[in-house]
C-alpha cells in the first residue's frame, strides 16, 4: 500500500511539471465584432514545444490553433478536431470564415509564461 501511494504520488508529481497553463476567454472579453467562434467562450492552451490549441470547455475537445499543433494532431501526439467546426462565418466576407488572430495570440501569450 505504501509502495502504491509512492508511485501515485510520485505520478501527479510528474504530472504537474508536464502541465501546461490553461486560460479561458469569452465573446465578451475579446468583443463582439472581433469574436471568431460560435461558442461563447473557450479554454486557450500552449504547449511546451509551442501548439496553440483552443479547448471546448463542456466538451474538452481541443482545436489547434497553428501548425505545430496541427502537426502534433496528425502525428497522434494530441487528439484534436479541425477549428473551423466552431469558427464563425465573417459577416463582412460572406463565404469566409472569421480570422482567429485574438484567440491565437492571447494563446502565444501563455508560451511566455
Amino acid at each position: 500500500m505504501k509502495k502504491l501511494l509512492s508511485v501515485l504520488l510520485l505520478t501527479l508529481i510528474s504530472s504537474q511539471s508536464f502541465a501546461s497553463e490553461v486560460i479561458t476567454v469569452s465573446r465578451r472579453e475579446i468583443g463582439k465584432q472581433q469574436w471568431p467562434l460560435t461558442r461563447e467562450e473557450i479554454m486557450l492552451r500552449c504547449d511546451k514545444d509551442g501548439g496553440l490549441f483552443a479547448i471546448n470547455d463542456s466538451t474538452l475537445m481541443q482545436y489547434p490553433l497553428n501548425a505545430i499543433a496541427q502537426q502534433n494532431v496528425d502525428q497522434r501526439k494530441n487528439q484534436g478536431q479541425p477549428i473551423s467546426l466552431i469558427q464563425a462565418d465573417d459577416p463582412q466576407q460572406p463565404g469566409k470564415k472569421m480570422n482567429l488572430s485574438p484567440l491565437t495570440s492571447r494563446a502565444q501569450a501563455l508560451c511566455g509564461q
